[in-house]
């Protein structure tokens, strides 16, 4: 994987891919397994992180009501 296969990736879900290397992105993700499976961790990492920032504010938003709904 090289670091331009890195930034088309990480280009890609930005949404920030032009024409030409949303072209370029398919044709990689179809013909290189590699690709499209590094194409697929990030994807999940994403989703992880995403998932474990909602929660930590969920958490952090649930605590600062808490603490102000508190008499005294």
């Amino acid at each position: 994987m090289t670091e331009e296969d890195l930034l088309l990736i990480e280009k890609y879900f930005e949404g920030a891919l032009t024409e030409e290397q949303a072209e370029l992105f398919e044709r990689k993700r179809e013909s290189s397994a590699e690709f499209s499976n590094e194409v697929k961790f990030q994807k999940e990492l994403l989703a992880h992180t995403e998932a474990h920032i909602r929660k930590e504010l969920k958490d952090q938003m649930l605590a600062d009501f808490r603490s102000v709904d508190q008499p005294g």
